[in-house]
């Protein structure tokens, strides 16, 4: 009876082992935030670009029709929302879709887009582009601001209130949170003016390509607070994670962007 007890014993034994080590070896992985955080080129295809930073944010570029115009393909073919990343191969984008990676390298990444509002999926490649190398600067920069004020007026809650999302690949979109017909915001580019890197340059229209009338001065920069300079404009701008939103605080009067860093008109 003593041996059977013992044997019985080493059996419960054995079976609780393999039982822990078949849950050990059922990792819970995730993508990380690092490997996807970037701009992602696509050739051929419907789109021509996604873009993820390490705030959640994504931005997608979709291949514009020649006969549209300018601001048709900003409000059509730029898409900016939040991501969540599910598990190792799939990220929800909210209010558009799923992207599920087949394989990431570094620098490229193959993934299938699944568009929810038009039921359609596509299978495409894409190449990583860079253009910027990381340096204490350009990675506090490179984040997702909200614009407080401009000129010590507070613009929230105003026409004029915005988020913009600088990155490495060298674009940045503006999203103005009350778009009119005359600023809607929209993608541009920008590089650092020079090696120093406190100015950059930026444009509407393609390459930013430093020319002195598009310069925009950093007066301050940290992980709390960037204020930028433009002409005689000064800018106020805190990460998004920092702001809290004041809508029964009221500016003393309206402010007006005018065409810059902000404004393509």
């Amino acid at each position: 009876m003593k041996t059977i007890g013992k044997i019985a014993t080493l059996l419960f034994l054995t079976l609780l082992t393999i039982s822990c080590s078949s849950n050990d070896e059922i990792p819970s992985t995730k993508i990380k935030k690092e490997e996807i955080s970037s701009k992602w080129e696509i050739e051929n295809s419907n789109y021509k670009s996604f873009e993820f930073n390490k705030d959640g944010n994504y931005i997608i570029v979709k291949s514009a029709s020649a006969n549209k115009s300018k601001s048709q393909k900003n409000e059509k073919n730029i898409l900016l929302g939040q991501y969540e990343i599910v598990d190792d191969k799939t990220i929800n984008l909210i209010d558009f879709g799923q992207i599920i990676i087949s394989s990431i390298n570094g620098t490229k990444m193959d993934f299938t887009i699944v568009d929810n509002k038009t039921s359609t999926s596509i299978e495409v490649s894409s190449s990583k582009i860079e253009k910027i190398s990381s340096s204490s600067n350009t990675d506090l920069l490179c984040r997702t601001w909200k614009m407080t004020e401009v000129n010590g007026e507070d613009v929230v809650g105003t026409i004029n209130e915005l988020t913009v999302i600088f990155s490495q690949a060298g674009t940045y979109f503006v999203e103005l949170a009350n778009p009119t017909s005359e600023n809607e915001g929209g993608l541009a580019e920008w590089k650092w003016e020079d090696a120093k890197e406190n100015k950059f340059c930026y444009s509407w229209e393609g390459e930013a390509n430093c020319t002195g009338d598009n310069s925009v001065s950093i007066a301050e920069i940290k992980e709390n607070l960037l204020v930028l300079m433009e002409g005689k404009e000064t800018f106020k701008l805190e990460p998004i994670s920092n702001s809290v939103p004041k809508s029964t605080k009221k500016p003393t009067k309206t402010v007006n962007l005018k065409k810059g860093v902000f404004s393509k008109f």
